[in-house]
């Protein structure tokens, strides 16, 4: 039987999974924390369209039952949305690879506005009115924080190359 070989940034993955958690934990006010994006869910991504040879279903189901625990939702509502999700973006993640980083964050402001869409029906009793603007511009984020996660995480990927002398 032939050993897989291991992934030399497993360690980095599921690192950047618990910043990602941690930066969704921070105590905010309930308006501030609408307009910060499930930064799990922007991991997830940046990882499924590194590892080509992986899916990342566990990753996404893991991810959102801690996302279920951490916001004291209806559990499993993250974890579906998260397979969903990266069910889409499996269809796309190769030709999301060749595209511009502001260009993705574009790509991923449209799936996330299907993730509020989606989970809409939970959360609308929950909702203010003053909170509705925050609900939906929670999107338009991706387009600051994506470029600065995919740069972070690509420079921390960097493999150096050596040259024997």
């Amino acid at each position: 039987m032939a050993h897989r070989a291991l992934n030399p940034f497993a360690w980095l993955a599921v690192f950047s999974y618990l910043v990602a958690l941690i930066l969704n934990a921070l105590p905010l006010s309930k308006e501030n924390a609408l307009l910060l994006p499930p930064f799990g869910l922007l991991v997830l991504f940046y990882w499924t369209q590194q590892d080509l040879r992986r899916t990342h279903f566990l990753a996404a189901v893991m991810l959102g039952l801690l996302y279920d625990a951490m916001t004291d939702t209806l559990l499993g509502l993250h974890a579906l949305l998260f397979s969903i999700l990266l069910f889409i973006f499996l269809r796309m993640r190769l030709r999301f690879r060749l595209a511009h980083p502001l260009q993705q964050a574009g790509v991923l402001m449209i799936l996330l506005y299907l993730f509020q869409l989606m989970q809409l029906p939970l959360v609308y009793a929950h909702l203010h009115e003053q909170a509705w603007g925050r609900y939906f511009a929670m999107p338009l984020t991706t387009l600051i924080f994506w470029p600065l996660l995919k740069y972070l995480l690509d420079w921390l990927t960097h493999t150096p190359v050596h040259i024997n002398e």
